[in-house]
């Protein structure tokens, strides 16, 4: 028994003894079961760890079903007897029939606890009422979806399969994700054996997407994954012979669950791929949940071509991947683009970029719990702006009112993604119209790998409409504390004038000149990052992390910390851009071939870059740097006295194209880019999809050549000469009219959204069929564990 869940190493589950006994007969591992669940489940009650009921209702189920034959009626009795306090106190009610308890919003233990009541109702009801009673309660809302919102518990659960969690990416971090996950494939697989109806119907395709998502997430080398948010055990979330065994679980059971047969078989492919490689995966971590669901391990399915380049998860955590190959000598990038879903563990920042290479992450940060990689930039590859958010109250004081991708593309060696937040720097319940501070933040991210591997390229281009809120007239409306907070924001940036901050992470001292950070990895790999735009920045100290003391609230390891270094402006503007340039390269390239030019327009439109790349023409990409519209500011229902506003936002619209070049049909923008090679490929970003453009560079031309998705134009073009040229671009056509063809979704009415009559011990929920598969590896599986 001394294995361990996916989300606690000192909590054992009892599932090993419950799968001994159904496999060997012999009543002492049901006596062991039962002794667990006496001891650290019986023996808790009552408890107000909100863990231990997300943990316990699950394991509680399971162990009571599987050894149900060998209880006595006192056992029972005593099951029952504690089941009713474990159900009592989830959904206990305050006066008005709302839950005291049940958090809405946090979505682990939102998951945890209601599977815990299913099955409670699925193995116990026939002979326990109470459990019948807990389960109907109305605000948890049956087995069955109504409608994707917050009106009941079922009706979140579909929230957050269908749209919080769209794409795989949990809302909460990939940590989150890794135990949250093989909990409820666990707990749907037992529902759906139970009833024989799957009234979770939205999970299969999840787990399908979940499949994808965490097949992205694994760097080309399969000795790592990609991690964002709060990271509760940053000791160890960099040892993939531990957060290996994350992957593999979630691999394994959706490769069980999933509802798409080529991501099942990808996954089996990918899990056999892990532990073969054995240096790098150590199966005693492998969690308990996954044991339900072993099989034949067979490599079935070429992942390593299925698997698309880029992968988005259209989440609130909005992650996106892009890896260049499945080889050590690949690259892995990822993005993050969250969303303003008041959630637990939300991530505050905006447009974070970390970089995988060739065995190492060339450019990232620490992996921490708390500020400042969930509620701060400072821990990020991120922007601090206009002082927010504030340390007074981080959840608080950001960005609600836009926050989201306007823009993903993918080619064989390019990802462009973009994401703007835009708005006031409150949420609803405020007493006042809040100021809108940010009326734009578009940051760009475009990403170049050579083809030949040997140097990679990450751009990031940031749009900066912000105002000085300490100009604003009703900067009154902050408190006192949170004024201090904002000045000592402002005071605290380099050079103390810029609206906003850049925080730029680096894996080894670096060094500062001309414009530039520079290091070199551990392994040995070169990087800089160029700032372009604007002309004149200021550097703050290179700050070593090891000396801060946690960060506030925050907690991580010491192999975490690293350096980093504040960047800003050097000086105050309401609108200006900023354009950054890391190339990441081996020693086989020379310094002219990772050189780079920047590239502006004479009328301050166009701001850009020419790139020298080893293995092929140069790269030219350009970005609109002309400011877009004033934000119009949110109405306010209630305030000035009158009760706390609800925001009548208006600025969706006007923030999710202000990053977008503003040209009528035959209207030209243009350029000069210095001397290069005679072809050149050219990247215009910001441009409106499904609009043609026509694209002139010195006198070679290209017509009717169509913005992609995600308005960027991409088009090689030969001859153009070796000299310093004209780049132009000019509208020819507007974009065609888009017909929103959604469809409403039909929600299954199995049950009225009430629980069904079907229960009892005559099917067992966690007989799964695939137990029944390779018994050998489940018992070599099982003896490891106890060895």
């Amino acid at each position: 028994m001394g294995r361990h869940a996916s989300d606690d190493a000192d909590w054992v589950t009892g599932f090993i003894p419950c799968i001994m006994y159904k496999l060997t007969g012999d009543r002492t591992y049901a006596g062991m079961a039962w002794k667990l669940l006496k001891d650290q489940w019986i023996a808790a009650l009552p408890s107000t760890d909100g863990n231990f009921y997300r943990r316990w209702g699950i394991r509680a189920a399971i162990i009571f079903d599987w050894t149900y034959d060998t209880l006595s009626d006192a056992d029972k009795r005593s099951f029952f007897t504690a089941q009713n306090t474990f159900l009592d106190y989830m959904v206990q009610e305050n006066a008005d029939g709302t839950p005291v308890h049940f958090r809405s919003g946090d979505t682990d233990e939102i998951m945890g606890w209601y599977e815990g009541i299913l099955l409670a109702y699925a193995v116990a009801a026939d002979e326990n009422s109470h459990v019948a009673v807990v389960a109907s309660k109305p605000w948890l809302g049956g087995f069955s979806a109504t409608a994707a919102d917050y009106s009941t518990v079922r009706n979140e659960w579909f929230l957050l399969l269908t749209d919080l969690g769209k794409g795989g990416a949990w809302p909460e971090s990939v940590y989150y994700d890794g135990f949250t996950m093989p909990q409820l494939m666990l707990a749907h697989a037992c529902l759906r054996t139970s009833f024989g109806t799957d009234y979770v119907h939205e999970a299969p395709p999840y787990f399908t997407e979940l499949t994808n998502f965490w097949l992205a997430l694994t760097t080309p080398d399969l000795r790592a994954l990609y991690l964002w948010g709060d990271e509760g055990e940053p000791g160890r979330c960099r040892d993939f012979s531990y957060r290996g065994a994350y992957l593999v679980a979630i691999e394994l059971m959706a490769a069980a669950v999933a509802d798409d047969s080529s991501a099942r078989s990808q996954a089996l492919s990918l899990v056999y791929d892990v532990v073969i490689n054995k240096e790098s995966f150590d199966l005693s971590w492998l969690p308990d949940e996954a044991l339900f669901f072993w099989q034949p391990l067979q490599w079935l399915s070429n992942y390593t071509t299925l698997q698309p380049r880029g992968y988005y998860s259209d989440s609130t955590a909005g992650i996106g991947l892009f890896k260049t190959g499945w080889s050590a000598a690949h690259s892995l990038l990822g993005v993050e683009f969250s969303k303003s879903e008041f959630l637990d563990h939300m991530t505050l920042y905006h447009g974070d970029v970390q970089l995988y290479r060739k065995g190492e992450w060339v450019w990232g940060h620490l992996a921490a719990y708390g500020a400042p990689t969930s509620n701060g930039q400072e821990g990020t590859n991120t922007l601090k702006i206009a002082g927010f958010p504030l340390a007074t109250d981080p959840y608080l004081y950001f960005v609600r009112e836009v926050k989201e991708l306007v823009g993903w593309h993918t080619g064989n060696d390019l990802l462009l993604a973009q994401g703007v937040q835009a708005g006031a720097w409150r949420q609803n319940g405020s007493w006042a119209v809040p100021l809108t501070v940010q009326h734009e933040h578009t940051r760009t991210v475009v990403y170049l790998p050579s083809s030949d591997q040997s140097l990679d390229t990450v751009l990031l281009y940031d749009r900066l409409h912000v105002l000085d809120p300490r100009n604003m007239p009703d900067y009154n409306i902050y408190r006192d504390e949170e004024k201090r907070a904002i000045e000592a924001s402002f005071d605290a940036t380099p050079g103390g004038k810029a609206r906003s901050v850049f925080y730029a992470h680096a894996p080894s001292v670096p060094s500062i000149s001309s414009n530039a950070l520079s290091w070199v990895t551990p392994a040995g790999q070169h990087a800089r990052l160029r700032t372009l735009a604007p002309t004149s920045v200021v550097y703050g100290d290179v700050a070593d992390e090891n000396k801060y003391n946690g960060w506030g609230e925050c907690y991580s390891a010491p192999s975490e910390l690293r350096y980093h270094v504040p960047i800003a402006a050097a000086a105050a503007s309401d609108f200006d851009v900023a354009l950054h340039v890391l190339r990441v390269w081996d020693d086989s390239v020379s310094g002219d071939a990772a050189a780079e030019a920047p590239v502006r327009s004479d009328d301050g439109r166009v701001t850009g870059v020419m790139l020298r790349q080893p293995d092929r023409p140069d790269d030219v990409v350009l970005f609109n740097s002309a400011a877009g519209p004033l934000l119009p500011s949110p109405s306010c229902v209630g305030g000035s006295g009158g009760g706390p506003c609800t925001y009548l936002l208006g600025a969706q619209a006007a923030a999710r194209g202000a990053h977008r070049f503003t040209l009528s049909v035959g209207e030209e923008l243009s350029a000069t880019v210095p001397a290069g090679t005679p072809d050149l490929r050219l990247i215009v970003a910001d441009l409106e999809p499904g609009a043609q453009y026509s694209v002139t560079v010195g006198a070679v031309s290209a017509t009717a050549v169509e913005a992609l998705e995600g308005g960027v134009l991409v088009v090689t073009l030969h001859g153009v000469g070796s000299g310093s040229k004209v780049v132009s671009f000019t509208k020819g056509s507007e974009p065609p009219a888009v017909v929103s063809s959604v469809a409403a979704y039909s929600f299954p009415q199995y049950s009225g959204g009430v629980v069904p009559s079907d229960v009892g011990n005559g099917a067992s929920p966690s007989e799964i069929a695939v137990l029944t598969q390779a018994i050998s590896l489940l018992l070599l599986a099982i003896a490891a564990a106890f060895n």
